[in-house]
């Protein structure tokens, strides 16, 4: 009987081996197809809830569309598949040659911020833009470069190698020849120098001393108040002597809250990538969802405790207006009142912990936090507004405003912002510029919550200035930065600007756009104005459309600027706008979530 070889059977082994490690392949492969067919399906599910929510509701509120459209995803994973991939005007495809040039031209201006690159690039995507570069045109410039200095300075680097030769006594450098060819004008051969021996050919710097640093210490050492018109931060701007303050209405008389009243977190997606944390806001648990006021027993009407937190300050503050409008130096001054309609929001500082403080509600502490005021009403409360309140309060329509605000930066006024109201010439489909005024100065800003209520309320006392005191040149070259804009709905702001066109010299540049459209409503005491604004940075590359609903008090105003007046009677009068406030203007669906 033959033995058993046992070359053969390590054959054999190594044949059933591989034969299993194909199997295992063929089910990985299988398994791998069978993930992508149910992944591709689903996207394609996921992809047609998103449009079918977009097209219904808008873009605008991401945190809600997760919930709008049923999907288990995230709001960034919604807001990008939608901007990225979904979006009906998305242009794909190769790049032309005047994008090219275009991303070329705005990556030396703008860097690595795609997103605002392709702004300028009608139909294409943030993504498109820097996969292209970085595949592409990255590589092509850097060898372009590259090959640009060499042929410039026709320079040549010998590496020193090992020599061929068995004399170790000859230890000379290598030595600089210079080759005088006639089609090179000069070709340089130098030794390679390691990184550790080359030396500097520049003098040597004398060590800092403190006679050297104190000239710059001062200049990044500036001490000044928090309000004064230097410490601007390039949005709104506050006078000199300007008051700003929270209070609260609606506590019992030792300013205790509610059990129903707690401090929640709010998702606000314009915030928190400006802070990096969630907003807080006081919500009324036992609100219902049209928000319709709760009673409870307070010690004095509501609309009486509004009144009384505004005067003392409102007539403080006026006469610091009066002064200013009597100062020859200043443009022209118009001052007016304005009651906002919103939501006061809390920065929670970080070193108070947000259990105690829900435990432990406490007024003194909420006013050393840092907060804003969220104007970007539902559309559900603007409706009620125009068909309920407005045939309710008595006030008749005026006019409808669509018009383009400009925000010029100006290098002789660096504190302040030129504001150019433009309308649009049809026939030409250009902007015609009819007012320049200086950015609103607030001179008083006092945010009140009312728990009892949905809304809260913000009361101002600002400023407007028109420019008048320009040159015919300085108004030529407004007008003609105004003029090159071009109207575009599909990009925020509905302005922009071909490229190197955003500035005029060394001067005016445009720092952000408003497209506001506006109802106007008045009676003899007030006006009240709905709006729609569609708002771009170009400073922050952000934008925002926001409804918001505003009252300018205008009898209170007028009342202020008589000369010896009687306080009781600017009381009477607040008191009676903001009780019609207060019964009209405070009650909305939830829409803070």
């Amino acid at each position: 009987m033959k033995e058993p070889c046992f070359r053969e059977m390590g054959t054999v082994a190594s044949a059933i081996y591989v034969y299993s490690l194909q199997q295992q392949q063929q089910q990985l492969h299988y398994r791998e197809e069978i993930k992508r067919w149910v992944a591709f399906h689903g996207q394609r599910k996921e992809d047609q809830l998103l449009r079918n929510c977009i097209e219904q509701y808008g873009e605008g509120k991401w945190h809600r569309v997760p919930l709008l459209a049923g999907l288990n995803r995230c709001r960034k994973s919604c807001r990008l598949r939608w901007l990225n991939y979904l979006r009906p005007n998305i242009k794909r495809g190769s790049f032309e040659e005047e994008e090219v040039d275009l991303i070329i031209k705005l990556h030396k201006l703008l860097g690595n911020r795609w997103s605002l690159v392709a702004a300028r690039l009608p139909g294409r995507t943030g993504n498109d833009v820097k996969n292209y570069w970085n595949c592409h045109l990255s590589k092509k410039l850097n060898a372009q470069e590259t090959e640009d200095k060499n042929k410039h300075w026709n320079v040549q680097v010998m590496r020193p190698r090992a020599s061929n030769y068995a004399s170790t006594s000859s230890k000379r450098p290598y030595s600089t020849t210079l080759d005088q060819s006639p089609s090179i004008s000069a070709r340089f051969i130098m030794a390679y120098i390691p990184p550790h021996k080359r030396h500097s050919k520049e003098t040597e710097r004398p060590l800092p001393t403190p006679e050297l640093l104190a000239p710059q210490f001062k200049k990044k050492l500036i001490l000044r108040s928090s309000k004064s018109n230097a410490d601007w931060d390039g949005k709104v701007i506050y006078a000199n002597h300007a008051r700003s303050r929270w209070c609260i209405i609606g506590l019992d008389d030792e300013n205790q809250f509610p059990s129903s009243v707690n401090l929640e977190p709010i998702s606000l997606e314009t915030t928190e990538r400006r802070t990096g944390e969630k907003p807080l806001a006081l919500i009324n648990a036992s609100l219902d969802k049209e928000g319709s006021e709760v009673k409870w027993y307070l010690p004095k009407s509501p609309w009486v405790s509004l009144a009384e937190n505004v005067l003392e300050d409102l007539l403080s503050s006026f006469e610091n207006v009066k002064n200013d409008m009597k100062c020859p130096k200043l443009e022209e001054v118009k001052p007016s009142l304005v009651a906002r309609v919103g939501k006061v929001l809390f920065q929670r500082s970080p070193s108070v912990n947000m259990e105690s403080i829900r435990n432990n509600l406490d007024t003194e502490v909420l006013k050393q936090w840092k907060r804003l005021f969220y104007t970007n009403l539902p559309v559900s409360y603007k409706e009620n507004i125009l068909k309920e309140v407005v045939p309710n309060i008595g006030v008749d329509f005026e006019e409808e405003k669509d018009v383009y605000h400009v925000k010029l930066s100006d290098s002789t006024r660096p504190d302040s912002i030129l504001s150019c109201k433009c309308s649009v010439m049809k026939e030409h489909g250009k902007l015609q510029l009819y007012k320049i005024e200086l950015n609103q100065l607030r001179d008083m800003v006092i945010d009140i919550s009312c728990p009892n209520k949905n809304l809260d309320l913000r009361v101002m006392l600002c400023t407007k200035r028109l420019v008048t005191a320009l040159t015919d040149d300085e108004m030529q070259s407004i007008r003609d930065l105004i003029s090159s804009a071009v109207l575009d709905p599909d990009v925020k702001g509905g302005l922009r600007w071909p490229l190197g066109k955003e500035s005029s010299g060394d001067r005016y540049k445009v720092v952000g756009i408003w497209h506001v459209i506006a109802n106007m409503y008045a009676n003899p005491s007030l006006r009240l104005k709905v709006r729609h604004a569609d708002r771009f940075d170009f400073r922050t590359s952000t934008g925002e459309a926001t409804w918001e609903v505003s009252l300018m008090l205008k009898k209170v105003v007028s009342k202020l600027q008589e000369e010896k007046v009687e306080v009781s009677s600017i009381s009477e009068i607040l008191e009676e706008n903001m009780r019609m406030i207060w019964d009209n203007f405070l009650c909305s669906e939830h829409f803070l979530i």
